[in-house]
């Protein structure tokens, strides 16, 4: 157990620095103009994880399908269950945090980042839409994707959906922000299970976070 948990564990870590570096760099980059830099930001992201789960893959003889990935998911199924799940941690996220005192105060690099963004008008919702998009994806790709389902078909359902809850609210850096993750993973790894694809937390994780700058 403690070695598939160190596995795990160094896989988020490595998957938290590539995910780091760009939000530190983007500005070293504004001679690239506003939607060239978004492309490449969002190729970089995508470009990286599907690095880090065929690397993860190749090493042990599986297909895609053993992370959710599958030319015959029912996406049909995954995109209702996906948005059902995103309900369930909108709910979490505005009713849960403010009867618990854990509402973030918007104040953190990357939330000054996004709003910026987002206050310039329909350009601005264009990027956030486009924004969240590969973080839906990558992150679900990783924590879903490889280490729930890695540590389910070892560990069983329980143990392997705490773990990457766990493992997934850690790169989340303030208290607050990590005790509130650890609760959506619990709804996107069940979306993952209920949904049979990657497709469905993807799709939870998504509406979640454009939601989270509307209300």
């Amino acid at each position: 157990m403690i070695k598939d948990l160190k596995e795990m564990f160094l896989l988020a870590g490595l998957f938290a620095l590539v995910m780091m570096i760009p939000v530190g760099i983007w500005h070293a980059f504004d001679f690239a103009g506003f939607k060239l830099k978004a492309v490449l930001w969002a190729a970089y992201y995508l470009v990286f994880t599907a690095a880090i789960a065929e690397n993860f893959l190749r090493k042990r003889g599986l297909p895609w399908s053993y992370v959710g990935v599958s030319r015959g998911a029912d996406l049909r199924r995954a995109a209702l269950v996906g948005t059902a799940f995103a309900a369930v941690s909108i709910a979490l996220g505005w009713f849960g945090a403010e009867f618990a005192g854990l509402r973030e105060s918007g104040n953190s690099p990357l939330a000054k980042f996004l709003l910026e963004k987002l206050s310039l008008g329909f350009r601005g919702e264009v990027f956030l839409a486009f924004y969240m998009f590969p973080i839906a994806l990558c992150e679900e790709l990783v924590f879903r994707g490889i280490i729930f389902s890695h540590l389910e078909k070892r560990r069983g359902f329980a143990f392997a959906l705490l773990a990457s809850s766990l493992f997934f609210a850690l790169i989340h850096g303030t208290p607050a922000r990590m005790i509130m993750t650890f609760f959506y993973g619990l709804a996107w790894g069940l979306s993952f299970r209920f949904g049979r694809s990657l497709a469905a937390p993807a799709t939870a994780h998504y509406l979640h976070n454009v939601s989270a700058f509307y209300f």
